[in-house]
């Protein structure tokens, strides 16, 4: 941890970040958590998978972390240990095996829809300023894809304005690239009308969308997940979609619907900083029908440009 500010990562080409050396404290602060738990010592030597099995239970069972919380844990273990090697230290050699593996579970999350962010469009929050200013900040954030942090930021923007080009705060050490995003129509409407909203905090953008939200009525039930106050865990379960709506839903909705509008993927990796055609597609919130039916939709294009007609327009 005290050298990675001056080491280069080996897949990105690029100095460890800022962000990335918290990360790596927040691991070495529940290893020593842990390690009162056992009231012993961990030495690198020892981490056997026999302690990486303690080390879990405790994570869940003792602190209520979440399985991804966990895996990140231990991803970074496996990194402390690969480095420590590197420099000549005695590492336990379980770290390599299998089943000393990074556990994860995909967590249940939601995107908006079109109609539905109609909906909070046009709806008249003027009774309620506060929430009619977490709705600006919503539909900006819905049409540009940016994290809460960068969104919580605005450079100056007008409604004239043909483009934004943010400097994501996440990327700015590592590839310091910038993104430029049009701006939507809707996003011209909310500059016209009153021009940037105000700045808030995440934790109160997050209470106001769900308000706003609700008021529009998106209500429908959907699988997610909500943490339970008593048990400080996250539940899986049927909620009200209004409940499960947060800053990173507009991020994930502004993906979910240029995919669905047949923007081209790596287009739109390029402004949500996705590396990876996998990732990207684990990301997005897509039905399995319809994948089915953009390829479908796909064919009918195709077909049609070279004078044939497909089965299914056939049938229609």
């Amino acid at each position: 941890i005290d050298r990675a500010p001056g080491l280069t990562n080996r897949k990105t080409k690029k100095r460890y970040t800022s962000a990335k050396v918290t990360e790596y404290k927040v691991t070495l602060n529940r290893l020593k958590d842990f390690e009162k738990h056992r009231k012993a010592k961990i030495k690198m030597a020892g981490f056997s998978l026999s302690v990486y099995d303690e080390a879990i239970n405790f994570l869940s069972d003792q602190r209520g972390y979440s399985l991804n919380s966990i895996g990140a844990f231990i991803k970074n273990i496996k990194v402390f240990s690969r480095k420590a090697e590197e420099f000549g230290h005695r590492v336990h050699a379980d770290y390599k095996k299998s089943e000393f593996a990074v556990l994860k579970e995909e967590s249940p999350s939601i995107a908006l829809g079109e109609s539905e962010i109609q909906r909070l469009f046009e709806h008249d929050f003027s009774a309620d300023p506060e929430l009619e200013n977490c709705r600006d900040l919503a539909i900006i954030g819905l049409w540009t894809g940016l994290r809460i942090s960068d969104l919580l930021d605005l450079p100056t923007i007008n409604a004239s304005d043909r483009f934004i080009t943010v400097q994501p705060k996440k990327t700015k050490d590592s590839s310091g690239v910038k993104v430029v995003i049009p701006l939507h129509h809707q996003i011209k409407g909310v500059l016209s009308r009153r021009g940037i909203p105000v700045s808030i905090s995440e934790h109160k953008f997050n209470l106001s969308i769900k308000k706003a939200c609700k008021t529009v009525g998106i209500t429908d039930r959907l699988k997610g997940s909500l943490m339970n106050p008593k048990t400080r865990r996250k539940e899986v379960g049927m909620y009200a979609k209004y409940r499960l709506v947060s800053s990173h839903t507009c991020r994930r909705s502004f993906a979910t619907n240029l995919y669905k509008m047949n923007f081209p993927t790596l287009s739109i990796m390029k402004i949500t900083g996705h590396t990876s055609e996998r990732s990207f597609l684990s990301y997005i919130k897509v039905k399995p029908t319809e994948h089915a039916e953009k390829l479908l939709d796909h064919w009918n294009d195709y077909y049609s440009g070279k004078g044939q007609v497909s089965s299914s327009r056939l049938s229609d």
